[in-house]
């Protein structure tokens, strides 16, 4: 990624997550257009990189890959879809 050189505006998600609940939960980002279809958001992100945090949380940062506005999405949507692994 060449973020520094690159004058278009992106958007960018940023997660917090509990380190010790995420060692046992299963998490996925996802994506949709219309909020009715929801996708695997690992084809429209690019990840940034993770900061551990003093308070046990660690934030994760992605970027989505298509510039604003996408003219792709009109609006793109993002959700986190969880389970608890056994």
């Amino acid at each position: 990624m060449n973020a520094g050189n690159d004058s278009r505006a992106f958007a960018i998600l940023e997660v917090l997550l509990n380190r010790a609940a995420a060692q046992s939960v299963q998490w996925q980002l996802l994506t949709s257009a219309d909020g009715a279809t929801w996708t695997d958001a690992n084809p429209v992100v690019e990840f940034l990189g993770q900061a551990e945090m003093a308070n046990g949380m660690e934030r994760r940062r992605y970027r989505v890959q298509n510039p604003l506005p996408d003219n792709s999405a009109r609006m793109r949507l993002f959700t986190i879809k969880s389970k608890i692994e056994n």
